[in-house]
């Protein structure tokens, strides 16, 4: 918990420095929160100031002013530029300036604050899906991540006298699950599954065991055969990834 709060605060200090540096403090603190806070405050640290947000910082806080005649940013009080040498206008007439020249400038800033507030929402949005993206995905992949001794095989004495094997409502729940978000199909008829093979490949091979059994048992007792053998194959590009028999035992391609 400390070092989330440590990483949080520097991640933060980070952003200061960019927006003290006239950069964006939101995109900095992102980059520190997601890469580490380390880079943020090197990035941060030599990153090249954005004059143009700087000077108008200086402006709204009522430091500075610039010259009507070449625009560099003077003090408040000059009466000479100390850049183009064009002496300034009297006080009352500076005073008018100024005074249509911060207004320009406080609407332009207000602009500015907008877009930005609508640019740091975007930015919230999407880190909040990327959030709820990777949640999804460790939530499935510790459902997935079954243990054999979970796994219950009840047995029924059919007509026939074979065994009937059955799942449980947690492996039911789970190949449910999977079938409806578009990750699995199963083809009982062909004996056949299909799988994003992307959430195949992050299974270790007790897990890829265990799924195929519960797939065999659910293929096998849909049919009514009671013989308890699935293949499963790539979804996208249809390659044979394992068989599963309880028979003949598992294989993987």
């Amino acid at each position: 918990m400390g070092i989330f709060i440590a990483w949080v605060v520097l991640s933060i200090v980070a952003g200061v420095i960019a927006s003290n540096k006239g950069r964006s403090s939101a995109g900095f603190f992102i980059l520190s929160l997601i890469l580490s806070p380390l880079i943020g405050i090197i990035a941060a640290l030599i990153a090249k100031p954005n004059e143009e947000k700087v000077d108008e910082t200086k402006i709204a806080a009522g430091n500075s002013k610039k010259c009507p005649f070449c625009a560099e940013l003077i003090k408040v009080e000059a009466k000479v530029c100390r850049y183009c040498g064009r002496e300034l206008a009297k006080a009352d007439e500076v005073d008018r300036i100024n005074k249509k020249y911060n207004q320009e400038e406080k609407e332009n800033l207000a602009g500015i604050k907008k877009k930005k507030i609508r640019t740091g929402f975007g930015v919230f949005v999407v880190v909040f899906i990327l959030l709820v993206l990777i949640t999804n995905i460790i939530v499935e992949r510790f459902f997935n991540d079954i243990d054999s001794e979970e796994e219950t095989t009840q047995t029924e004495t059919t007509n026939s006298d074979k065994p009937k094997h059955t799942l449980n409502k947690t492996q039911k729940d789970i190949m449910f699950k999977m079938i409806e978000d578009g990750y699995l199909r199963v083809n009982p008829q062909m004996n056949r599954a299909e799988i994003h093979l992307p959430l195949w490949e992050e299974m270790n091979y007790s897990i890829k065991e265990n799924f195929c059994a519960g797939l065999a048992i659910y293929v096998g007792n849909t049919k009514g055969t009671q013989l308890y053998w699935v293949e499963i194959h790539d979804m996208r590009s249809g390659k044979k990834l394992a068989k599963f028999s309880k028979s003949w035992g598992f294989t993987i391609y």
